[in-house]
């Protein structure tokens, strides 16, 4: 492990290093300290943390957060399969498909709220009523009443974050809560 002083020198090093190679043409901040490497044709903003540190970057659009309903669409199908799952005795892929609808349904939460809804980049920047009812659905164990338990904690979220598809919500949440049902 590096302290935080070594990690800012070996940073320093590696930019200086690169900003004299004339074989890279540009650097920039991204809003992590890894490296990685784009063809310069490609190199430029994605996103509001980019900082160009040397060389020049391509004008391109930010990368929009994905549509809600594309999001909402994803949650509703991967409660569906933890309900087959669960179903079927098959528990680990069951905790698989509870926890990726979880994960849909902060995505749109986060959208919902202006923050990057993206990876996960934005679940910690979400109100804590926000989070208090996720965490409820985080799986703990692989029984069958723990599993159901957490299926309908992520639903319950996702059905508190449908502003941008209320319409689409109210046609499926009958549906929803069905999956639930022991």
């Amino acid at each position: 492990m590096f302290s935080i002083k070594d990690r800012n020198l070996i940073r320093d090093h590696v930019l200086q290093l690169a900003a004299s190679d004339a074989r890279v043409v540009a650097g920039a901040v991204v809003g992590s300290l890894a490296l990685s490497f784009t063809p310069a044709s490609k190199f430029g903003a994605t996103g509001p943390k980019f900082k160009l540190l040397f060389g020049s970057s391509v004008e391109s659009p930010y990368a929009q957060p994905p549509p809600a309903q594309e999001l909402f669409g994803y949650a509703v199908h991967h409660a569906l399969r933890a309900r087959f799952c669960i179903e079927r005795g098959r528990y680990w892929h069951a905790e698989y498909w509870i926890s990726a609808a979880r994960d849909y349904a902060l995505s749109l939460a986060c959208r919902r709220r202006g923050l990057p809804a993206y990876h996960g980049r934005g679940f910690d920047d979400l109100p804590p009523d926000v989070r208090d009812v996720f965490m409820n659905a985080l799986v703990t164990s692989l029984e069958r009443d723990e599993l159901l338990r957490t299926l309908g904690y992520a639903i319950e979220g996702l059905l508190r974050e449908v502003d941008e598809v209320q319409e689409l919500a109210a046609k499926v949440e009958p549906q929803l809560r069905m999956l639930t049902v022991a």
